[in-house]
């Protein structure tokens, strides 16, 4: 084979490569339209999507630089995702805004417990998290995986939370007790007074679920949603065969990997429904509406883009940089979000980075610009 002949092979798989790479870039589109009920294998793109956009980013460099008109495949493609690229990344260089006297501050954080199992180092560890929270000051709160004992001399976390917070007001909603007056769940705690508290059931996964507290802020009625979603549950030998992956891709067996790809379906076919759930009642909610919680799902999802139809993400007005929030053994994602209505503006989005729970806390300023009561 000539050099010519060799260099138009070449040419040839490379266009072939460029064009399944942007298939996966409109399958990754696509997984945030259709439900993961309907077309469970879509969701693996939408996962994997900063994968395809950066090889799309490569092709329009090496096309560029071979001044190919082939660029405008990747080129075109990219723009038509611009707004799932945003929601990734965001650059801002902006100083942050004066805060106003009707804002207030929200925290989202799954607290793992606050590292009940870490057996050697819990204390350390939840002592750490409280205070986190004591410097972060937030005056509304939404846990995942909160724990919480009753017993005086048990692992404490609640009563130290009412010592540092003076006056804050709880909803809790827990998934099981264990002996001992033990409690695992989902709590939301707030400055303001809770008028009302109100429960979504997820009726396809008994440990997961959304909680609603209608809090009084000034004269107005906010409803805040604090939702867990459904958990991708990895075993341990699921863990294992991950660090498997980072060492060796080529030695993880087929049906090791299909281990994996089956939890991570039938996790995003049950987020689906749930986030179906959610909005339903976010959309029947007589006052403006905040939704803050642990998501398990990426901004190219089916569960984020639907929570987007009706809410703004906080990250998104005001994030800098890429604002992952999952510090678990699996890629790093930005899996937790604090959404809100055209009832409030958001500044000053933060993405805490200690690691002292497989998530990292979010918080957010947010700001009433449209009251019921103007």
């Amino acid at each position: 084979m000539s050099r010519k002949e060799k260099g138009n092979w070449l040419s040839k798989c490379l266009r072939l490569i460029n064009i399944l790479v942007v298939a996966a870039l409109v399958c990754s589109y696509l997984s945030t339209l259709i439900s993961p009920e309907k077309i469970p294998w879509l969701s693996f793109f939408g996962i994997s999507f900063p994968i395809w956009m950066a090889l799309n980013i490569l092709f329009i460099a090496l096309w560029l630089a071979r001044r190919k008109a082939i660029i405008f495949l990747s080129l075109i493609t990219l723009s038509l995702g611009y707004f799932h690229v945003s929601n990734f990344i965001q650059l801002s260089f902006s100083s942050s805004p004066e805060v106003k006297k009707n804002s207030f501050k929200v925290l989202s954080y799954n607290v793992k417990n606050f590292g009940l199992y870490s057996w050697k180092d819990n204390t350390e560890i939840r002592d750490s998290i409280m205070a986190k929270l004591d410097s972060i000051d937030a005056d509304i709160m939404c846990f995942q995986e909160f724990y919480f004992s009753e017993r005086e001399k048990g692992f404490q976390t609640k009563s130290i939370l009412q010592e540092q917070f003076q006056g804050i007001q709880f909803h809790e909603k827990y998934t099981h007790e264990l002996i001992h007056h033990q409690y695992f769940g989902v709590a939301t705690a707030s400055r303001f007074p809770i008028l009302k508290k109100g429960y979504i059931e997820f009726f396809n996964d008994r440990n997961n679920f959304c909680i609603y507290s209608d809090l009084l802020i000034g004269l107005d009625t906010v409803r805040v949603f604090n939702g867990h979603f459904a958990s991708i549950r990895f075993s341990n030998s699921d863990y294992e065969i991950m660090e498997k992956i980072k060492k060796d891709t080529w030695s993880v067996k087929k049906e090791e990997m299909s281990s994996i790809l089956k939890r991570l379906k039938n996790a995003s076919v049950k987020r689906a429904s749930q986030i179906d759930e959610v909005m339903a009642e976010v959309a029947k909610s007589p006052f403006p509406v905040i939704l803050a919680g642990d998501f398990n799902d990426t901004p190219t999802s089916y569960a984020y883009c639907e929570a987007r139809k009706l809410l703004e993400d906080a990250f998104v007005e005001a994030g800098n940089g890429i604002g992952n929030t999952y510090n678990g053994a699996f890629p790093s994602f930005r899996i937790d979000y604090i959404l809100h209505d055209e009832s409030f503006k958001a500044h000053k989005f933060k993405t805490h980075q200690e690691k002292y729970s497989d998530h990292h806390a979010i918080q957010a300023t947010l700001e009433m610009v449209k009251s019921l009561n103007d």
